[in-house]
């Protein structure tokens, strides 16, 4: 499914583009056959050196959020044992009512769990859009400057030549254009 949102999407965006191989003047295509170029846009993707630093980066924020719910679980465990303690010292009322400020306590510390990790996921998410669009205007270059009417993703091809695959090209200007990405703090 993404495989395919992401042809989907390159494609979009070559359409709305300028037209490549086009008479820029006239808009008539009629006396040249089509020209096609083909990119694995996975591969590039996978080997990109901006994803690399990205999944790099998301590790160590992964581990350091783990670090924090760790010590978060450590307070509330260290919490209710001294309500626990203090259970017989308290009378019914008073300890139904620290009960439900520590349950309050449990219920905020989840929801900012849950706040944190779905922070890491947006910033990802963010981050491979914008390393996307670049790829689309890498590829959009490479079209333009090859004359291409139509540059298809690999994996909606079933046999390509050589000559007109432009993977490695566009993974190597990508790297060179965009050699990592920074995650807002």
């Amino acid at each position: 499914m993404k495989r395919l949102l992401l042809s989907a999407l390159l494609l979009l965006s070559l359409m709305t583009g300028s037209t490549f191989g086009a008479d820029k003047t006239s808009g008539d295509t009629t006396g040249s056959s089509p020209s096609y170029l083909v990119a694995d846009l996975q591969q590039i993707l996978r080997e990109a050196s901006a994803v690399r630093a990205l999944q790099v980066e998301m590790e160590q924020r992964r581990r350091a959020l783990q670090v924090q719910i760790r010590e978060q679980e450590e307070e509330l465990r260290d919490d209710e044992k001294l309500l626990v303690e203090r259970r017989s010292s308290l009378t019914n009322d008073e300890f139904a009512a620290e009960r439900a400020t520590f349950e309050a306590k449990v219920a905020s510390v989840q929801k900012s769990i849950q706040g944190s990790k779905l922070d890491l996921d947006r910033l990802y998410a963010n981050a491979m859009a914008g390393i996307q669009e670049s790829l689309i205007v890498v590829i959009r270059q490479i079209a333009e400057e090859r004359n291409a009417d139509l540059v298809l993703s690999k994996s909606t091809v079933v046999i390509v030549r050589p000559a007109l695959e432009i993977t490695d090209e566009a993974l190597g200007r990508l790297n060179k254009s965009l050699p990592a990405v920074t995650l807002p703090e």
